[in-house]
Parts: C-alpha cells; structure tokens; sequence
C-alpha cells in the first residue's frame, strides 16, 4: 500500500481488528504531520503480524490496545512508535530504526494524565537523534504485567513494563529514558552507543528520574552471571544516571563500561536499592 497522506485507522471503540502481511509506505517527503501510518483508538483492539511501514510522519500511534509481532517502522519523521494515554502496547519482533526524532515512546495524552504502558520482547531501535526509548509520565495501576521473563510479559495483569531482549542502540541524548513514576524492569538487553547530536549535552545509556523504578536482570544473583546481563557500554557520556527523591535502581549482572563518563551515578536523593554482580570498568569521570 503506498499512501500519500493518512493510514490505516482503528476507531475508538472497536472491540477487533486483526492486520496482517501489510506494508505501508509513504513516498518519501509526502508525510506530514498529524500523518499515522497505524492508530488504535482508545477502547479499540488490535492485532498486526507482519507489519512494515516506512517514511510515514509517525508510525504507530496507540491509545487502545494493540498487540503486535514482526512490526518494522523506518525512517519515521517523528516517533516511530507511540503509547499513550490509557493504551497498552505489547510489541514482539519490533525494529524501529533511522527516524528523524525518538524511537519509542510511552507518554500521557496531553501534559497530564496516565501514560501508556508497553512491553517489547525482542527488538531493536537503532540510529535516532533523539532517545531510543522514552518512558515517561506515571501509568495507570494494573495496566502493566504482573511479571516479567526473557519470553515477555506475564498475562496477568500488574504494574511492570517489561523490556526484554531490547537492543538500544546509536541513539542520540539517552538509549532509555525513564522519566516518570513507573515500575521497568530490563532483562538482557544493550543501551549502549549514545552519541551527542547539536544542542543536546546528554548522551547516556540509562537516565531515571521523577519517581522511576527500574530493575536490571533481576534474576542474575550469582557470580556465574557477573557481567553476561544487560550492557550497556560505549555511550557519549555516563551509562546509568539515577537521580531524585523516589527513583530506584536495582541493578544485577549487568556490564558497564567503556562509557565517556561514570559508569553508574545516584544522586539527589535516588536509591541504588542493589548493584550487584555487576561489571562495572573502564568508564570515564565526571568533568
């Protein structure tokens, strides 16, 4: 399908739609703003396998449910992925990469509100001047999973986001920002090889703040584990930053190093609640 302005619209309301075996794509220079390639509506369910849309304005929007696999978005002139409000978005096999601002991200409707949960179980989000992954504002309360594997989230419902097997990579300013009181947990992913781009100072693997709860391989509680976890490595500046009253870090079995910067930093008031079996060298200093 080549579109030269709208996509494909899943009302508010609708209780199915399934999508398959579908590629979007916009010729190039012909998105413009408010162009979505895929929008679930809020109260609306969907399904999409097998999933590519290129050089749309932004990508997927989500303010229903959708629960996709095998979903590729390029070359988005905004975000490539988009959860927001009451939505939930559970992605397995998601490659987003070479968009003009941020990869995902899972935000409020507006400047206020609950903010969109999402899961990503296998995926890569690669070479974008903004964050990869941008988490930000608090959730509802039992939208998330109750817990979280290497195989994804759970099916009964909690208040987790659960990022597994997520490569974050060649992003500008952060490979994952948590912004917001959320509860993340990370299991053997890459937020590695931030890069600073104009106007920006940040370039980090991890940055948490305003209440952020996250957890590094929560599992790997052994020395056979040390540092085989998540890495996070190469980034332009530090590669964890925890900062302010009700953040907390958790972090195991991760592998920090290489990184411009400090390889892990708490301050204003965060926790570091455990930093353990952990590969923490060859990082850089504060300037």
């Amino acid at each position: 399908v080549t579109r030269g302005h709208g996509g494909l619209q899943v009302a508010a309301g609708v209780v199915r739609v399934i999508v398959r075996d579908l590629a979007v794509r916009y010729p190039a220079g012909t998105a413009t703003e408010p162009d979505v390639a895929l929008a679930v509506g809020e109260g609306a369910t969907a399904s999409a396998r097998n999933v590519r849309i290129d050089r749309a304005f932004e990508g997927i929007v989500v303010d229903g449910t959708l629960d996709a696999e095998r979903v590729s978005v390029l070359h988005a002139a905004a975000n490539g992925v988009a959860v927001q409000g009451s939505g939930v978005g559970v992605f397995r096999g998601l490659l987003v990469r070479d968009g003009l601002r941020q990869g995902v991200t899972a935000r409020p409707r507006g400047t206020d509100g609950p903010a969109g949960r999402i899961h990503i179980t296998g995926g890569a989000i690669l070479d974008h001047p903004g964050r990869g992954i941008d988490l930000r504002g608090a959730p509802a309360a039992g939208r998330g999973a109750r817990s979280c594997t290497l195989d994804g989230p759970s099916a009964d419902a909690g208040d987790i986001d659960c990022l597994s097997r997520v490569s974050s990579q060649r992003n500008g300013v952060q490979a994952l920002a948590v912004l917001g009181a959320r509860l993340v947990e990370v299991r053997r992913s890459s937020l590695s090889a931030t890069h600073l781009t104009e106007g920006a100072a940040d370039a980090d693997g991890l940055v948490m703040t305003s209440g952020a709860q996250v957890s590094i391989d929560p599992e790997d509680g052994s020395m056979a584990r040390m540092g085989r976890g998540t890495l996070v490595l190469a980034n332009a500046r530090m590669g964890v930053l925890a900062q302010g009253g009700g953040v907390t870090l958790a972090l195991r079995g991760a592998r920090v190093q290489s990184n411009a910067s400090v390889g892990v930093w708490v301050a204003r008031g965060a926790l570091a609640r455990a930093v353990s079996y952990a590969r923490i060298d060859d990082n850089g200093a504060m300037d």
